[in-house]
């Protein structure tokens, strides 16, 4: 639980619990309580990963996106913007951390479009379909 103070000594279940507040939160609706707690996940993020770590930009892209999402839901659109502004050079360079993205990404494309004579791709590894 967040609740549980000895949660937070552990960064991937305080990640983790971190997320599922998110998706409790969303699923009431209640998008203007999200960003006291967006704001902690940075802060959070901020303290516990060193900036070599390599998990610190994607972990506070995480942020960044829903910070953008949900700032776009109560239409704060310079939050937003910059929320983006922050995400976009890491969501960009995510195409180069693998190089069967443009296969995968057209497999899944055609999966979605329901075509049958998609042809198939194995997925990389470390890459849940």
């Amino acid at each position: 639980s967040v609740r549980d103070i000895n949660a937070y000594v552990r960064p991937a279940v305080t990640f983790q619990l971190l997320l599922d507040l998110y998706d409790a939160l969303e699923g009431l609706q209640l998008y203007l309580h999200c960003f006291p707690v967006l704001e902690m996940h940075r802060q959070f993020v901020l303290t516990v990963f060193p900036e070599d770590a390599p998990l610190r930009p994607l972990m506070l892209c995480v942020v960044d996106l829903k910070m953008c999402r949900y700032a776009n839901v109560v239409n704060l659109v310079k939050e937003s913007r910059d929320a983006w502004d922050r995400a976009k050079p890491v969501v960009e360079s995510l195409p180069a951390s693998f190089p069967e993205f443009e296969a995968y990404l057209d497999h899944v494309r055609s999966q979605r479009q329901g075509l049958e004579e998609a042809p198939r791709v194995t997925t990389p590894k470390g890459v849940v379909p």
